[in-house]
């Protein structure tokens, strides 16, 4: 008898072994078209990638992600957002939304900021080159709290910093900064988590 239940024990445990070892389902991820360009709005919390390069005009914006998208990954994907250097265009706009991440690509060219994140955003393997041509903008910028910036290279936004951050609660870390024009080190606020170069030697 005892035998018995426990082989039964066993059978009605191997529904749950089962369905513990498989394996999660992937993430829906939504693709991002240069035919939909520009901006592309992102209004749903989720994950993006883009399929090829976006080209925005002077004064638009390549990507804005709104107020009620919170929790939004975008994945470049190897590709580009290039702007053509004029007007106040932001390449990557989600300072109104809370915890996006903006990863694995290049914005150039933007007449302002090439990346602008609200609180808990994430920017990782990011080149952001030759931005805020227009007269005004950033590399990268945090308008909110919270913010971490990684692996991302930062080089000739000739009217801004390489990364800014309002406050000390983001932070930066193994990032590449030169030739940028806002102040001399290249960043302004955050706290410097480590193995960060500044114009060829570690930032201060």
């Amino acid at each position: 008898m005892v035998r018995g239940r426990a082989i039964i024990a066993v059978a009605a445990a191997l529904p749950i072994v089962f369905l513990l070892g498989r394996p999660l389902p992937a993430r829906a991820q939504t693709k991002i078209r240069s035919s939909q360009c520009c901006p592309i709005k992102i209004k749903k919390s989720g994950s993006y990638f883009l399929t090829d390069n976006l080209k925005p005009g002077t004064n638009h914006d390549g990507i804005d992600v709104d107020v009620s998208a919170p929790n939004v990954t975008i994945d470049l994907n190897g590709f580009s957002i290039i702007g053509n250097g004029k007007g106040s265009g932001v390449g990557i706009n989600a300072a109104a939304a809370t915890s996006v991440t903006v990863e694995n690509g290049g914005i150039s060219s933007m007449g302002g900021t090439a990346i602008l994140l609200g609180g808990q955003g994430v920017a990782r393997n990011i080149q952001a080159v030759g931005n805020s041509a227009g007269g005004g903008g950033n590399g990268i910028q945090c308008a909110g709290s919270a913010c971490l910036v990684l692996n991302c290279v930062a080089s000739s936004n000739i009217n801004g910093d390489g990364l800014n951050f309002s406050d000390s609660t983001s932070g930066y870390k193994d990032n590449v900064l030169n030739g940028n024009g806002g102040v001399t080190s290249g960043v302004s606020g955050g706290v410097n988590m480590g193995g960060n170069v500044c114009n060829s030697a570690l930032c201060p």
